[in-house]
């Protein structure tokens, strides 16, 4: 299939075997085999990841989609998956609303901030909730000292005190 092809060029490209061009190359050839475009292409791959809870290939596909600019035409998903516990790719996912988000994207900032993530315990959610705190600044920095304000006792405690201050 595929998406494990992807899968397998991506995790080698990680490693330092294979190269942009080579995922790039088989990306087009099956877009064109199968004549679909590309962003339809990158739904599907994330879809199936999801379907299969494949953690994986969340990565995987927050990795490519910011290598051939696709980051946006996934917000919707990649918005959806911030509530998913399967995964850990949950800080990754907030950059990628931080840059290519908008202020819609603000609630669900905010309902994540309610999440007791098992991955985020090392340290008590302290980088999980500051990313989140600098993507409702970048998405709305004119509103950021009322969002702040209403979320302030859900923040860790680390970072409520560097707030303060």
């Amino acid at each position: 299939m595929i998406f494990e092809k992807i899968d397998t060029l991506v995790d080698s490209f990680l490693a330092g075997g294979s190269s942009v061009q080579e995922i790039q190359y088989t990306i087009d050839q099956y877009v064109h085999d199968k004549d679909i475009d590309v962003p339809k292409f990158f739904r599907n791959y994330i879809n199936d990841g999801i379907e299969h809870k494949n953690g994986d290939r969340v990565e995987f596909s927050l990795i490519i989609s910011d290598i051939f600019k696709q980051d946006k035409i996934l917000l919707d998903i990649y918005e959806k998956l911030l509530f998913e516990t399967w995964h850990d790719r949950h800080e990754d996912i907030v950059d990628v609303i931080s840059q290519h988000g908008n202020a819609s994207s603000i609630p669900s900032l905010i309902k994540c901030l309610d999440m007791n993530l098992d991955c985020m315990k090392y340290n008590n959610s302290y980088s999980f909730h500051k990313k989140i705190i600098h993507a409702i600044q970048n998405l709305d920095g004119k509103n950021y000292k009322n969002h702040l304000k209403l979320i302030f006792q859900k923040l860790s405690p680390k970072l409520r005190a560097e707030l303060k201050k």
